[in-house]
Protein backbone atom coordinates (compact mmCIF):
# COMPACT_ATOMS: atom_id res chain seq x y z
CA UNK A 1 0.00 0.00 0.00
CA UNK A 2 0.97 3.77 -1.00
CA UNK A 3 -0.08 6.93 -0.17
CA UNK A 4 -1.18 6.71 -3.82
CA UNK A 5 -3.01 3.57 -3.82
CA UNK A 6 -4.90 4.82 -0.67
CA UNK A 7 -6.15 8.15 -2.40
CA UNK A 8 -7.65 5.89 -5.56
CA UNK A 9 -9.30 4.00 -3.07
CA UNK A 10 -10.61 7.09 -1.55
CA UNK A 11 -11.53 8.25 -5.07
CA UNK A 12 -13.46 5.34 -6.35
CA UNK A 13 -15.45 5.68 -3.15
CA UNK A 14 -16.37 9.28 -4.17
CA UNK A 15 -17.66 8.15 -7.26
CA UNK A 16 -19.38 5.42 -5.70
CA UNK A 17 -21.03 7.65 -3.40
CA UNK A 18 -21.49 10.66 -5.80
CA UNK A 19 -18.88 13.08 -4.18
CA UNK A 20 -17.06 15.56 -6.11
CA UNK A 21 -15.15 16.45 -3.52
CA UNK A 22 -13.89 15.65 0.24
CA UNK A 23 -12.42 18.06 2.97
CA UNK A 24 -10.83 17.01 5.97
CA UNK A 25 -10.06 19.69 8.76
CA UNK A 26 -7.91 19.01 11.96
CA UNK A 27 -7.20 21.64 14.60
CA UNK A 28 -3.08 21.02 14.82
CA UNK A 29 -3.97 19.68 18.37
CA UNK A 30 -1.92 16.29 18.31
CA UNK A 31 -3.42 13.76 21.08
CA UNK A 32 -2.86 10.11 20.96
CA UNK A 33 -6.91 9.55 20.56
CA UNK A 34 -7.80 12.19 18.31
CA UNK A 35 -7.90 10.60 14.54
CA UNK A 36 -5.90 13.06 11.95
CA UNK A 37 -7.70 12.96 8.77
CA UNK A 38 -4.94 15.35 7.50
CA UNK A 39 -2.74 12.82 7.90
CA UNK A 40 -4.46 10.30 6.37
CA UNK A 41 -4.91 11.91 3.37
CA UNK A 42 -1.73 14.09 2.79
CA UNK A 43 0.51 12.78 5.16
CA UNK A 44 1.64 15.45 6.89
CA UNK A 45 1.95 16.83 10.37
CA UNK A 46 1.14 20.36 10.79
CA UNK A 47 1.90 22.75 13.47
CA UNK A 48 -1.36 24.22 13.36
CA UNK A 49 -4.96 24.26 11.99
CA UNK A 50 -4.88 22.57 8.67
CA UNK A 51 -6.87 20.87 5.89
CA UNK A 52 -6.69 19.07 2.83
CA UNK A 53 -9.71 19.10 -0.24
CA UNK A 54 -9.69 15.86 -2.50
CA UNK A 55 -10.88 16.42 -5.85
CA UNK A 56 -12.45 13.27 -6.93
CA UNK A 57 -10.93 13.45 -10.55
CA UNK A 58 -7.16 14.17 -8.95
CA UNK A 59 -6.56 16.72 -7.19
CA UNK A 60 -4.78 17.28 -3.71
CA UNK A 61 -4.80 20.64 -2.11
CA UNK A 62 -3.12 20.97 1.50
CA UNK A 63 -3.88 24.32 3.41
CA UNK A 64 -1.55 24.82 6.74
CA UNK A 65 -1.25 27.40 9.06
CA UNK A 66 1.09 28.78 10.35
CA UNK A 67 1.33 30.07 6.38
CA UNK A 68 5.34 30.42 6.87
CA UNK A 69 5.26 26.72 7.36
CA UNK A 70 3.98 26.33 3.87
CA UNK A 71 7.22 25.34 2.78
CA UNK A 72 8.28 22.61 5.13
CA UNK A 73 4.31 21.07 3.93
CA UNK A 74 5.21 21.58 -0.11
CA UNK A 75 8.47 19.71 0.97
CA UNK A 76 6.70 16.30 2.89
CA UNK A 77 3.98 16.61 0.50
CA UNK A 78 4.73 17.43 -2.89
CA UNK A 79 1.96 15.58 -5.19
CA UNK A 80 0.00 18.27 -3.07
CA UNK A 81 -0.54 21.58 -4.26
CA UNK A 82 0.58 23.59 -1.17
CA UNK A 83 -1.05 27.29 0.33
CA UNK A 84 0.23 28.92 3.74
CA UNK A 85 -3.35 30.49 4.84
CA UNK A 86 -4.21 32.75 7.50
CA UNK A 87 -7.60 30.55 8.17
CA UNK A 88 -8.00 26.73 6.73
CA UNK A 89 -11.79 27.40 7.07
CA UNK A 90 -11.79 30.38 4.58
CA UNK A 91 -9.76 28.26 2.87
CA UNK A 92 -12.22 25.00 2.75
CA UNK A 93 -14.89 27.04 1.79
CA UNK A 94 -13.01 28.69 -0.77
CA UNK A 95 -12.14 25.93 -2.06
CA UNK A 96 -15.31 23.76 -2.54
CA UNK A 97 -18.26 26.25 -2.31
CA UNK A 98 -20.49 25.86 -4.78
CA UNK A 99 -18.14 23.12 -6.76
CA UNK A 100 -20.44 19.82 -6.54
CA UNK A 101 -21.25 17.55 -3.86
CA UNK A 102 -18.58 18.09 -0.76
CA UNK A 103 -18.06 15.75 2.09
CA UNK A 104 -16.34 16.61 5.27
CA UNK A 105 -14.06 14.47 7.44
CA UNK A 106 -12.73 15.30 10.91
CA UNK A 107 -16.16 17.56 12.22
CA UNK A 108 -16.25 15.25 15.29
CA UNK A 109 -13.21 16.24 16.72
CA UNK A 110 -12.64 19.69 15.51
CA UNK A 111 -13.11 22.45 18.26
CA UNK A 112 -17.06 24.71 17.58
CA UNK A 113 -15.32 27.58 16.22
CA UNK A 114 -14.54 25.31 13.56
CA UNK A 115 -17.22 22.68 12.79
CA UNK A 116 -19.82 25.47 13.13
CA UNK A 117 -18.07 27.67 10.55
CA UNK A 118 -17.79 24.60 8.17
CA UNK A 119 -21.41 23.80 8.59
CA UNK A 120 -23.28 26.40 8.11
CA UNK A 121 -21.43 27.12 5.12
CA UNK A 122 -21.87 23.53 3.60
CA UNK A 123 -25.23 22.56 5.51
CA UNK A 124 -26.50 19.12 5.13
CA UNK A 125 -22.80 17.84 4.18
CA UNK A 126 -22.70 14.08 4.40
CA UNK A 127 -19.72 13.06 6.80
CA UNK A 128 -16.92 11.48 5.43
CA UNK A 129 -15.14 10.02 8.45
CA UNK A 130 -15.65 6.52 7.95
CA UNK A 131 -14.56 6.84 4.22
CA UNK A 132 -11.48 8.05 5.32
CA UNK A 133 -10.86 6.17 8.35
CA UNK A 134 -11.71 2.81 6.21
CA UNK A 135 -8.88 3.89 3.65
CA UNK A 136 -6.22 4.06 6.59
CA UNK A 137 -7.15 0.23 7.70
CA UNK A 138 -4.99 -0.15 5.57
CA UNK A 139 -0.84 1.14 6.31
CA UNK A 140 1.16 2.53 3.88
CA UNK A 141 4.92 1.15 4.13
CA UNK A 142 5.87 4.15 5.77
CA UNK A 143 3.02 3.77 8.60
CA UNK A 144 4.41 0.10 9.14
CA UNK A 145 8.04 1.68 9.17
CA UNK A 146 6.89 4.40 11.90
CA UNK A 147 4.78 1.93 13.93
CA UNK A 148 7.89 -0.78 14.08
CA UNK A 149 10.67 1.81 14.64
CA UNK A 150 8.11 3.30 17.73
CA UNK A 151 8.07 0.02 19.27
CA UNK A 152 11.85 -0.42 19.40
CA UNK A 153 12.06 2.94 20.78
CA UNK A 154 9.45 1.98 23.49
CA UNK A 155 11.16 -1.65 24.25
CA UNK A 156 14.60 0.39 24.60
CA UNK A 157 12.91 2.47 27.13
CA UNK A 158 11.77 0.18 29.14
CA UNK A 159 14.94 -2.01 29.02
CA UNK A 160 16.53 1.55 30.28
CA UNK A 161 13.71 1.72 33.29
CA UNK A 162 15.10 -2.12 34.29
CA UNK A 163 18.80 -0.31 34.77
CA UNK A 164 17.64 2.16 36.44
CA UNK A 165 14.86 1.65 38.67
CA UNK A 166 16.01 1.29 42.02
CA UNK A 167 14.47 1.01 45.84
CA UNK A 168 14.63 5.07 46.51
CA UNK A 169 14.32 6.43 43.05
CA UNK A 170 11.53 8.73 42.72
CA UNK A 171 9.71 8.44 40.07
CA UNK A 172 10.10 12.03 38.67
CA UNK A 173 13.31 11.73 38.30
CA UNK A 174 12.96 7.83 36.71
CA UNK A 175 10.31 9.40 34.33
CA UNK A 176 12.57 12.21 33.21
CA UNK A 177 15.04 9.45 32.51
CA UNK A 178 13.17 7.78 30.58
CA UNK A 179 11.61 10.68 28.22
CA UNK A 180 15.06 11.65 28.00
CA UNK A 181 16.60 8.40 26.73
CA UNK A 182 13.40 7.85 24.04
CA UNK A 183 14.17 11.02 22.76
CA UNK A 184 17.72 10.59 22.06
CA UNK A 185 16.65 7.37 20.26
CA UNK A 186 14.52 9.83 17.83
CA UNK A 187 11.13 9.84 19.33
CA UNK A 188 9.21 12.89 18.82
CA UNK A 189 7.21 12.11 22.27
CA UNK A 190 6.95 9.67 25.04
CA UNK A 191 3.11 9.90 26.34
CA UNK A 192 4.85 8.00 29.42
CA UNK A 193 2.46 7.06 32.31
CA UNK A 194 3.79 5.01 34.99
CA UNK A 195 3.20 3.86 39.25
CA UNK A 196 6.08 2.71 40.96
CA UNK A 197 4.67 4.18 44.95
CA UNK A 198 1.95 2.90 47.59
CA UNK A 199 0.76 6.56 47.73
CA UNK A 200 -0.61 6.85 43.85
CA UNK A 201 -3.93 5.56 43.55
CA UNK A 202 -3.71 4.90 39.54
CA UNK A 203 -1.03 5.33 37.19
CA UNK A 204 -0.24 9.07 35.83
CA UNK A 205 1.78 11.38 33.43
Amino acid sequence: MTPADRLSAIRRRMADEGIDRLAAVHDGVHFIETPNPVMVLAGFKSLGPAAVVLDRDGGLQLFVTPEWDAARAAEDCPEARVTGVADVVDAVVAACGGKGVVSIAGLPFAPWHMTRRIEAAFPGAKPADKLVYGAANAKTADEIAHAREAARIAEAGFARMLELARPGISEDELAAEIRWHSKSLGAEDNFLMLCASPHNKAVQP
